[in-house]
């Protein structure tokens, strides 16, 4: 009894090195693939016997179920004779089953192996001239994009496969990029018809996508660490900001927080609740993000002097938060919003 868990590599069988073709060619073991869609699943198919798993996916209500079920089929036949269970590209990326394999084989006793292959990544990487190292880069699903969304390394974005979350996806970058935003797109890398062109963010909204399918974004400065790093600059290159202290500042935060309090003094008295007034929350809007430059303004001020940096303030804010709410992160049990602000103070004066 035994598992081989091999990879596909990106594409065709011939990006693959002979000791993964020999195991995936091996008459004398049972081949499970994981789905038919895939350039090099199909090669194999053609020389010898194959069980696809793609009837699980059809037969599945999500994708968890779709991962059981495939642990169970591996195991399953595992536990008859040696099987060699094959993925696209590397069965260390993106291959949520893998690991469970793993894990569940060796509480069986049954002996299991991972063999390393190329993953698209490796080409991903040329196609978008990366150096994972030098530049950083973060992998991303478009099912499950993190929010917020941080830019300020390369990033590549996967699985943007339908015109359905190619169009999810463009809206969801907007928010934060311009429309015209030059990215990488990249298609059946590996294939002779593969696309790796550039295209602009509006154009990805139109774009429809495959099971290989994914898109690249360069770093940019956007979002709320493209804030940080703009008040950064200015503190070196503006001379009012390099003029200025914590004292300095002081009549600005207190503005600011005055004039956030008005502007959501306008939203309606439900608000989040009942018709959303965009209007009004466009006010709010704009004077959060004044409140929030002072905040990281100081924080800036406060890393010039060694004292402590943005991140520290997040992270002393979280375990804060962590703390005064045991009902949620620990066993406290309460009955009401009273039960929790009493547990806050008694909380706050220990």
């Amino acid at each position: 009894m035994s598992i081989t868990v091999v990879g596909l590599g990106p594409s065709h069988l011939d990006l693959l090195d002979p000791t993964i073709r020999g195991i995936l060619e091996s008459p004398d073991v049972m081949l499970i693939v994981r789905t038919e869609r895939h350039p090099a699943s199909e090669e194999i198919a053609a020389r010898r016997s194959v069980l696809f798993c793609d009837d699980l996916y059809r037969d599945a209500s999500d994708f968890d179920s779709v991962y059981r079920a495939i642990v169970d089929r591996v195991i399953a036949e595992a536990s008859k004779g040696e099987v060699v269970y094959a993925v696209p590209g590397s069965p260390s990326v993106g291959e949520r089953a893998v690991p469970v394999i793993v894990d569940e084989a060796r509480s069986a006793g049954i002996g299991v192996r991972v063999v390393p292959a190329p993953s698209f990544l490796d080409l991903a990487y040329v196609e978008a001239g990366i150096d994972p190292i030098a530049d950083g880069v973060q992998i991303l699903d478009a099912r499950d994009l993190p929010d917020p969304l941080p830019f300020h390394v390369p990033t590549i974005i996967t699985q943007v496969d339908s015109l359905l979350r190619a169009t999810d996806t463009s809206v969801t970058l907007s928010k934060t990029l311009p429309d015209d935003t030059s990215l990488v797109l990249l298609d059946r890398l590996g294939d002779p018809n593969q696309v790796s062109r550039s295209i602009t963010l509006s154009e990805l909204a139109t774009y429809e996508g495959g099971a290989r399918t994914s898109v690249v974004v360069p770093a940019v400065g956007a979002g709320l660490y493209g804030l940080i790093a703009t008040n950064r600059i200015l503190r070196s290159a503006c001379p009012w900001d390099m003029k200025q202290t914590h004292h300095s500042l002081l009549t600005h935060l207190v503005e600011e927080a005055y004039e956030t309090a008005d502007a959501i003094g306008h939203l309606p008295m439900d608000a989040p609740g009942g018709e959303p007034d965009f209007g009004a929350y466009a006010e709010v809007e704009d004077e959060l993000g004044d409140l929030l430059l002072q905040v990281v303004f100081h924080a800036t001020l406060a890393a010039e002097a060694g004292a402590f940096d943005i991140d520290e303030v997040a992270e002393l804010n979280r375990r804060k938060l962590i703390r005064r709410h045991p009902h949620v992160f620990a066993d406290v049990e309460v009955a009401s919003a009273d039960d929790v602000l009493a547990n806050w103070e008694e909380i706050k004066q220990e």
